[in-house]
């Protein structure tokens, strides 16, 4: 898999006065830091596959992501089997995005394919954290299997587009 900035804003080109700058923390994390708020497009790709384009417009500053394991449960014995797991992601912007643009994916043999808008998000608020926990509890008693999530309302307007 591959991830490409597929449009950089045209104001960055040819300036030095404007910057940006993206960080991996570790395997979990990583934070973009930029001088100015930039319009730009993001091409993931699985060869052989598909390829997805994403638009972002109104970018902002400092974007802080981060994501992993805060609640791992494991009990084993002669009466009960119990796993228990909880996953987060967390966002941390210093101000909201104005807009992103999802395509629709474009899979092997389909790739000249003109772009078609899938769905427009506007108005990403600029902190969000999404958990999903779950479990699974057998015993000599009882079978219990229990999934939950939460998380902050992350979108203010989410638009499906038509052809």
């Amino acid at each position: 898999m591959s991830i490409v900035l597929d449009k950089i804003d045209d104001n960055l080109a040819g300036s030095s006065q404007k910057w940006f700058s993206f960080n991996i923390n570790g395997i979990n994390a990583f934070e973009y830091t930029a001088s100015h708020r930039f319009n730009v497009g993001i091409t993931v790709d699985v060869p052989g596959i598909f390829s997805e384009k994403v638009e972002v417009k109104g970018l902002p500053t400092n974007i802080k992501v981060e994501w992993g394991i805060d609640n791992l449960d494991f009990i084993i014995n002669s009466n009960r089997f119990m796993a228990g797991l909880g996953l987060y992601s967390e966002l941390t912007m210093n101000s909201n995005i104005d807009k992103v643009t999802v395509f629709y994916p474009k899979f092997e043999g389909y790739e000249n394919a003109p772009d078609s808008p899938l769905l427009e998000i506007q108005n990403i608020p600029s902190s969000q954290r999404a958990d999903v926990d779950g479990s699974l509890d057998l015993s000599k008693y009882s079978n219990i299997l229990t999934v939950s999530a939460s998380g902050v309302q992350v979108f203010h307007q989410v638009v499906l587009l038509k052809d």
